[in-house]
């Protein structure tokens, strides 16, 4: 709706459309020279094992400056796998906006500033589960 409210133009995807090509939605970014899509952690996935070397070679996906990871869990190796598999075409990895909301929430939980570093940090998840945080190894 924010997309309304600007007067800005919006495209939605069927999610069957999606899974059938997943280039289709990668080539409507770098046609329409899109700033901010949204995909759960899969479809970045998803695009990695489908989008061949000669499709790659007709994106420009350099005006992508928010490319939202979220609505599932996020997966650092799939951040990065993604940003080596598409840097050439213009991809940043500055562009991830990784970040959760809540069913029942209007706002974002968690997420980074626009256009900074991408920062992580992994947790041992035993010790998560007792309600302490530690650094895993």
């Amino acid at each position: 709706m924010n997309s309304l409210y600007r007067g800005a133009h919006c495209f939605l995807m069927n999610s069957n459309d999606f899974l059938i090509n997943p280039y289709k939605w990668l080539k409507l970014i770098s046609d329409y020279k899109t700033y901010i899509n949204i995909a759960p952690n899969f479809g970045y996935d998803y695009c990695i094992k489908k989008i061949t070397d000669d499709q790659k070679q007709t994106l420009d996906l350099s005006n992508w400056k928010i490319a939202i990871n979220g609505s599932e869990p996020i997966n650092i190796k799939t951040i990065n796998s993604f940003y080596e598999a598409f840097k050439n075409c213009g991809f940043s990895k500055e562009a991830f906006y990784p970040c959760y909301g809540l069913a029942e929430s209007t706002l974002m939980v968690s997420s980074k500033k626009i256009g900074a570093a991408l920062k992580t940090v992994n947790l041992d998840l035993s010790e998560l589960s007792n309600n302490k945080i530690k650094i895993a190894r």
